[in-house]
């Protein structure tokens, strides 16, 4: 066993320069990887990848210009228009007025046959005339049994029951008298009068022909005073008001000048049109009713900036869009004023100034404040 010993070189005291002890060679390669470690930790972070900026499509706003004017066909309408009917059923005795007739308010102008509306009357005044009887008998029957009770031969109850007959009829009198005054008015109404002053334009029923109650008979349109009737896309008619002004120009190459009366707040179901109503200037138009025309609309006096509708989006409850602000390539949220839509774009009144850089894409997906990197964008 001591020879074993003996026989390894690093135990030998000769050799113990020469090969070292084997934990002191432990020791120096742990020293040696911690010092490593400490040095790789002293070493500087890579640099962070560049942030990718969101990318968006801008146009730049052009000069204002003045707000556009809208031509538009329309027709001449008269300023009233009323359906004549009988406001009872019956037979038409006489027509008193035709198409193109000129007639004056309070003129007659169809009768039913009176015959019935006779019958009528009499039987009303007969009935009147029956419950007036009655009630005087009742009331005589009333004084007879005062007079009596006072001499003794009746009673309280029998005074009463002539009190209360008295009472019965007089309630029918009073019925009766209401039935035939019912009657006197409804014998006004187998004639039909003109309303105002105007033109027969249509007759829709012939003497002895059975009407209905409400039946159209004619029609009566005033024509004194013309009016321009135009039906303009929902779009188009947003800018309008009442007294704005119009251009009219008829096919013959006649001009006149117009003021927005009414502007119909829904459109209608067929079409989707809205109807808007105006009227001339002191001014009378000798023309038939239904003339072609063409309106020239303004939508006002302010000039407008147009963009493309899909820059817009909202800032609270008002309209607003993105503009990238030059130099910093952040995006401000700017509110604007509407003037008008049409089709795809959108007229600004205020808001905006000229040379700006509208973002016209992605707008819900971009916030007040973000850099950007424009992405210019033809329109």
């Amino acid at each position: 066993m001591p020879d074993i010993i003996h026989t390894l070189p690093y135990l030998d005291e000769k050799n113990s320069a020469k090969y070292p002890h084997p934990f002191q060679t432990l020791s120096f390669l742990i020293a040696a990887a911690f010092i490593t470690l400490l040095t790789g930790c002293n070493d500087p972070a890579p640099p962070p990848s560049p942030a990718v900026l969101p990318r968006v499509k801008a146009v730049t706003t052009p000069a204002a210009t003045p707000s556009r004017q809208i031509n538009w066909a329309g027709k001449l309408v008269p300023e009233s228009e009323v359906s004549l009917a009988f406001r009872l059923p019956g037979r038409l005795s006489a027509r008193y007025a035709d198409v193109g007739s000129h007639v004056k308010a309070g003129t007659v102008l169809a009768v039913l046959d009176a015959s019935l509306s006779r019958e009528q009357s009499q039987a009303a005044k007969a009935a009147l005339n029956q419950a007036s009887a009655q009630e005087h008998k009742a009331r005589l029957a009333v004084d007879r049994v005062k007079q009596l009770i006072v001499i003794g031969t009746a009673s309280q109850a029998r005074l009463e029951e002539a009190q209360a007959a008295l009472a019965s009829a007089q309630a029918q009198k009073a019925q009766a008298s209401a039935q035939a005054a019912e009657t006197l008015n409804a014998s006004d109404l187998n004639r039909i009068k003109a309303p105002f002053d105007g033109v027969i334009t249509a007759v829709m029923a012939s003497p002895g022909q059975m009407l209905s109650q409400g039946q159209q008979v004619m029609q009566l349109v005033s024509d004194e005073n013309k009016q321009v009737m135009l039906n303009l896309p929902l779009s188009y008619s947003a800018g309008l008001h009442p007294g704005n002004k119009i251009k009219v120009r008829f096919s013959s190459g006649k001009t006149s000048d117009a003021t927005v009366l009414t502007i119909s707040p829904q459109s209608d179901t067929t079409t989707q049109l809205i109807a808007v109503k105006a009227a001339f200037e002191n001014q009378r138009i000798d023309l038939p009713f239904n003339t072609d025309l063409t309106g020239s609309v303004i939508d006002g006096q302010d000039d407008v900036i147009t963009i493309p509708a899909s820059a817009l989006t909202r800032k609270v409850d008002k309209p607003a869009v993105f503009v990238i602000s030059p130099g910093t390539g952040k995006l401000a949220l700017k509110t604007v004023a509407i003037k008008y839509f049409c089709r795809n774009e959108v007229a600004i009144s205020a808001g905006l100034n000229q040379g700006e850089k509208v973002v016209v894409a992605g707008v819900s997906r971009l916030e007040a404040g973000m850099k950007v990197v424009e992405q210019d964008g033809t329109w």
